[in-house]
């Protein structure tokens, strides 16, 4: 093998192996990653001095004494990443650290009228730029989580119905020329999943869930103003987002919709627009989701149903969708699927969005993955030269 690539896998399986254990000696990475203890030590020192590792403590001597050993860890004050939820009236960015802790938060309004996503996202960057170097944030990379049917390896945003993008928008392209920061982006409901991936939210042994992001929003599809309820699922197997041949895994349309109306169930759309207000009619929805839920998860086996967005706001869901789920099952014994609340409400598009650009950031090398276009070694090699940047700008 390549010296300079076999160089490059061992540097990015330490880093993983960081972000996935949080910590650990440089005798326990050599151990567990089958290399030598002299290759760790070089390249632990190599990626001490960029500064994206750093000892956290040392330990106690063995027994015959010798060397303390010393615990790694990824540096929190290396930089921080961005994740921006783009709707049509709103955003909600959410700032974070490498150890995914949040720095920053807002929500503001916002109207996205005719700006490509790549507009309105430079238009937010640099609106909240300011106080970033304000707080010492540097910022080495972002993500976005938008709603549509979106390739995040190219970076191609091909349609959104509540969006009212009919034709395919080149985000990476449009970015690259703009800005000194590397930006991903994802759908919305995508990026709720990657959220409960990256900050090991998941419970042991959950490998293949369904994560359903339920919310009240405005749509313009067909340049029609409508604003109710908008479901977007996206589908789980081993750790894994399932994209399907175009993109449009985890589109969501209820089989008992009429077709009459905008939204994606069988009620009206004025219904759709107070079903949050009105108990009747978000039982009639929260029983119509679960039975399309339901056959979903026993016909694929999945484990757990993980629910976000504003649908969070109400607990009688859960029994509904756990009950359709029993129901739809064909056995006497009974399904262990698991349905639960993800625990970030309205944050969760953001910040799952910013824990898919980590992901990212320390992911494994894949030669087979020849369309993504940014796999991690690219995105740390931008992220420090962002970092270079911001360090002159502070």
């Amino acid at each position: 093998m390549n010296k300079e690539l076999n160089v490059g896998i061992n540097t990015a399986r330490i880093l993983r192996t960081l972000w996935v254990r949080k910590s650990m000696s440089q005798i326990e990475l050599a151990r567990h990653l089958g290399i030598t203890k002299s290759t760790v030590s070089k390249l632990v020192n190599e990626l001490s001095t960029t500064g994206i590792i750093s000892i956290v403590s040392k330990g106690d001597a063995g027994p015959l004494g010798g060397r303390k050993p010393v615990f790694l860890s990824l540096n929190p004050d290396y930089g921080a990443v961005l994740g921006v939820e783009i709707q049509t009236d709103f955003y909600v960015a959410v700032v974070i650290n490498l150890h995914g802790k949040i720095l920053y938060t807002v929500k503001r309004e916002f109207n996205l009228e005719s700006q490509t996503i790549a507009q309105a996202f430079c238009g937010i960057y640099e609106s909240l730029l300011p106080g970033f170097r304000e707080m010492g944030v540097r910022i080495i990379g972002a993500a976005i989580g938008c709603s549509g049917i979106i390739n995040p390896h190219s970076g191609i945003v091909y349609q959104s119905n509540p969006l009212n993008l009919s034709e395919p928008e080149h985000i990476y392209a449009e970015l690259d020329s703009s800005l000194d920061i590397p930006v991903l982006i994802e759908n919305d409901a995508n990026c709720g999943a990657w959220g409960e991936i990256a900050f090991g939210r998941l419970h042991e042994g959950t490998r293949d869930f369904i994560y359903i992001l339920g919310e009240t929003r405005n749509n313009k599809a067909i340049d029609a103003e409508y604003r109710g309820i908008a479901i977007g699922t996206a589908i789980v197997f081993d750790h894994k987002v399932r994209y399907g041949r175009d993109f449009s895994a985890g589109e969501f349309q209820s089989v008992f919709r009429s077709g009459e109306y905008l939204n994606q169930f069988n009620i009206t759309d004025e219904e759709a627009g107070i079903y949050e207000d009105d108990e009747t009619l978000f039982r009639t929805v929260a029983r119509e989701l679960s039975k399309n839920v339901a056959f979903v998860v026993n016909i694929l086996n999945l484990t757990d149903v993980i629910l976000g967005g504003r649908i969070e706001y109400h607990p009688e869901i859960i029994a509904v969708m756990q009950e359709e789920i029993y129901r739809n099952w064909s056995y006497d014994s009974p399904t262990q699927v698991h349905v639960r609340f993800s625990d970030l409400q309205e944050q969760t598009v953001a910040y799952g969005a910013a824990g898919m650009f980590l992901e990212q950031l320390f992911s494994l090398p894949d030669v087979s993955a020849s369309k993504k276009q940014r796999g991690g070694n690219v995105l740390r090699e931008r992220a420090a030269r962002a970092t270079e940047f911001t360090m002159e700008a502070i």
